[in-house]
């Protein structure tokens, strides 16, 4: 699956998870569009791919980022770059 130049690429991206006690224990992914991949990037300096490409941006779409698991794919994502 490639994208065509001008096409949106979502990609999955996980990061540490926020916690009120401060631990930094755990870690949320999502597929996000280049906007939110860049917003994370600053907040997050340690973010990453996980080798995922989705069909829309989660945080768009208004949905909340996940709990980082090994496999997080849902139907017709790529899990190739």
């Amino acid at each position: 699956m490639r994208a065509l130049p001008n096409e949106p690429v979502f990609l999955l991206i996980a990061w540490p998870a926020p916690d009120r006690e401060g631990t930094g224990t755990g870690e949320l992914e999502a597929f996000l569009c280049r906007h939110h991949r860049n917003e994370i990037a600053t907040m997050f300096p340690t973010a990453r791919g996980r080798r995922g490409l989705g069909q829309s941006c989660d945080l768009c779409e208004g949905r909340v980022p996940e709990p980082a698991t090994e496999n997080r794919l849902r139907d017709g994502e790529c899990s190739q770059l």
